[in-house]
């Protein structure tokens, strides 16, 4: 805890006062008094501020980590630190090309392991796309650098808790006034798995052609190979979820917590 500051505030003593419309000399016995008490105000508040204990940094909540995933690009690739040393981290993207008069939707992902330092590279093939939205999750801690490549001006959004979705138990989908979208789905110390929706698609639930989606999470697959390849059967506190509307490329994440699930 720090210190607390006691204000002192210090006014000019003039060795002049008025009285009576005139100027009287301030005795110098009395100024040497006004002095000396104040000197021994400062000095006793002095000592009594070093004798109080150093302010100590505060911890970190519990069950949080005490550093969180920064992005980075550089030289074409992502670098990511901030990660739990030794930990796998998977890089999720959605990117769009331009081709001529077209466009191309690519949607990438990476999986690495990050070193001792817990610092994780991304080398791209085709070097890095200038419109672009990316995400790094540890998959230890379930922690989320995400944003846009440099340049690219877009912002990072909150996924709403009324997208996750189900009867009677827990709910066991997801759904958002999307039309395409690109889904990752993280359970820290498990796994991840996604999968890509179209409105009015195979795996769209809740009918063809209304602006929106619903995908169950039985429909993911696991983007990398340490991942089980049977995705969770329920949503449960904790995990993670990051998507992107293909359309716009606007990110959305979530860290699923106990309220949002009734």
């Amino acid at each position: 805890m720090k210190s607390p500051i006691v204000p002192i505030t210090i006014s000019r003593c003039p060795n002049r006062v008025a009285s009576r419309g005139k100027r009287q000399e301030v005795p110098m016995k009395t100024l040497r008094r006004v002095l000396l008490a104040f000197v021994a105000l400062v000095s006793s508040f002095c000592i009594s501020a070093q004798a109080l204990p150093a302010p100590q940094a505060a911890d970190p909540p519990a069950g949080q980590p005490a550093v969180h995933p920064d992005l980075h690009f550089q030289d074409g690739a992502i670098e990511v630190d901030g990660l739990t040393p030794e930990a796998e981290v998977v890089l999720f993207g959605v990117a769009r090309r331009l081709l001529g008069y077209h466009q191309r939707v690519e949607r990438i992902e990476q999986a690495d392991v990050a070193d001792a330092t817990g610092f994780a590279r991304f080398e791209l093939e085709d070097g890095l796309p200038e419109l672009a939205v990316w995400a790094a999750v540890d998959l230890t801690t379930g922690e989320i650098a995400a944003g846009p490549s440099p340049g690219f001006p877009r912002g990072v959004r909150a996924f709403p808790t009324a997208g996750l979705r189900g009867g009677g138990g827990l709910p066991d989908r997801l759904g958002q006034s999307l039309e395409d979208a690109q889904i990752l789905y993280v359970r820290p110390g498990e796994g991840a798995w996604g999968t890509a929706l179209l409105d009015g698609g195979l795996y769209d639930l809740d009918g063809p052609d209304n602006g929106s989606f619903e995908a169950a999470l039985q429909d993911f697959v696991p983007v990398n190979t340490l991942s089980p390849s049977a995705p969770p059967e329920e949503i449960a506190a904790g995990d993670r979820i990051v998507v992107v509307d293909s359309t716009h490329l606007t990110l959305f994440t979530l860290r699923v917590t106990p309220d949002a699930l009734h």
